[in-house]
């Protein structure tokens, strides 16, 4: 006889969904019936519900040739623990959103030449969590097509609230390349519409591409960046890495900005130092406040650089903060990052940014913040560094790296970096010099800059 936990109001969803979430329909139909036929006093509800389980599981673990859905869109942290364990524990690659979830369901309700399409979220295209989700479902499966819609998809739906992309997965590998149409510069649900059935009818249209799935992995992280053009593609696979030549580094977060920083304005001048090159040398000076780069707007060259940070005896007050709110950690050296680096002359640029990303020379004397990262080289390399990154090639780079808002330091790191020759960088250096100059020029005309002087107009 087979004892079924009962909870008082039916027989508990955990053991059934443990006994029979992984069996085919003929065992299932066949170990309910056995589970039915149990000698209980149940034994009446027992058939009956188990009878509408067969009923509800008999869909799930048949196979189909093609698997439609429009899958739900929750991130794991909106999961409560139990659901969040289950997920993880079964989805290792993918559990990060529902949605992607269902992606590898999919693969598993259809046969091994079926189809799956499914309208998801854009984020497993692009987002570094996502990369083994990826990697594993080009090696394994085929994207067939994909009609790439961005936001405003949804007329129900409006403004910038999701991203999404509809697509239909191949159960099985393909070797015809994949096609995809770009429609994420479509204003409405209507425009989308009818680019789409042009693009059907005209492939030369301007937004239809192919790309075979090999592509891919020629861009670190193997994005499905289908519109990049071939010389793109090139360079990822032929050109070094700007991570290779300069360093990316991530800053220190206050935890506390109202308490820890200020306008320069704010404070007295006395206790301000701008010449300190080292932790050794701010704590010599005995100064309360120093400068610190952080984000802004859009700006190459020279950044505008305001604010001061309490950093009065070298962090001690942001440590005591850390471990104040922190106070399970032995060390805040997870918030307060890369110490070392703090008064070098670096190139930064603003980690999120809704518009179009700018590179800028930040001088010697400065600590960072996590929204102003930043790169540290030789002079002569952070020159050319600063010159690739604020051009065209590395824009278009970066559309494929980081499509959304934010640009990490990792994405930043592998942006494909040409060599020079001797002469070429000498070049290269003294103009981004004489632009760096001009921009500082600029911005000391304004009355906040630390080094205005006077009205040009007086």
């Amino acid at each position: 006889m087979t004892l079924l936990p009962y909870d008082g109001k039916g027989f508990s969803a955990s053991y059934l969904s443990s006994r029979l979430c992984h069996l085919t329909p003929w065992p299932v139909a066949g170990h309910l019936a056995s589970l039915a036929k149990s000698a209980t006093i149940f034994e009446g509800k027992a058939e009956e519900k188990l009878d509408r389980l067969r009923a509800e599981l008999a869909p799930l673990a048949a196979r189909y040739d093609v698997v439609v859905a429009n899958p739900p869109y929750m991130g794991s942290s909106s999961l409560n623990r139990w659901q969040g364990a289950w997920v993880k524990k079964r989805y290792p690659q993918q559990y990060r959103d529902l949605c992607t979830c269902f992606i590898e369901r999919g693969f598993s309700l259809c046969g091994g030449d079926g189809a799956s399409a499914m309208v998801t979220m854009q984020s497993w295209m692009f987002l570094g969590s996502y990369e083994r989700m990826r990697v594993g479902l080009l090696k394994e499966h085929s994207i067939l097509t994909m009609a790439h819609l961005g936001t405003r998809a949804f007329s129900a739906i409006g403004g910038e609230v999701v991203s999404t992309t509809a697509t239909v997965f191949g159960s099985a590998v393909s070797d015809v390349p994949g096609a995809y149409l770009r429609l994420v510069d479509m204003g409405s649900e209507d425009e989308k519409r009818a680019k789409l059935l042009e693009a059907l009818a005209d492939p030369k249209c301007g937004w239809f591409y192919q790309r075979d799935a090999s592509a891919f992995e020629a861009i670190p992280g193997s994005p499905i960046a289908y519109w990049a053009s071939d010389s793109m593609f090139r360079a990822f696979n032929n050109l070094a890495t700007l991570g290779e030549y300069a360093t990316p580094r991530q800053g220190l977060a206050t935890t506390n900005n109202n308490r820890f920083l200020r306008k320069w304005w704010e404070i007295s001048q006395r206790n301000t130092n701008r010449e300190c090159r080292s932790h050794s040398s701010a704590l010599a000076s005995g100064s309360k406040w120093f400068p610190i780069i952080r984000g802004g707007a859009f700006r190459k060259w020279f950044g505008v650089y305001d604010e001061v940070v309490d950093w009065s005896n070298n962090d001690t007050g942001m440590k005591s903060e850390v471990l104040r709110k922190y106070p399970y950690l032995s060390t805040p050296d997870f918030v307060i990052k890369n110490q070392s680096d703090y008064f070098k002359p670096a190139v930064t640029w603003s980690k999120i940014s809704s518009g179009v990303i700018s590179f800028r020379y930040a001088p010697a004397g400065m600590l960072f913040e996590v929204a102003g990262a930043c790169m540290f080289a030789d002079d002569g390399i952070l020159c050319i560094a600063q010159a690739l990154c604020n051009s065209s090639s590395a824009l278009a780079a970066l559309s494929l790296l980081a499509p959304t808002l934010n640009y990490e330091v990792g994405q930043i790191a592998i942006v494909p970096f040409a060599e020079f020759d001797e002469r070429q960088s000498t070049e290269i250096i003294v103009k981004v010099k004489k632009l760096r100059q001009m921009s500082q020029d600029d911005i000391n005309l304004c009355e906040t800059s630390w080094d205005f002087g006077r009205h040009p107009l007086t």
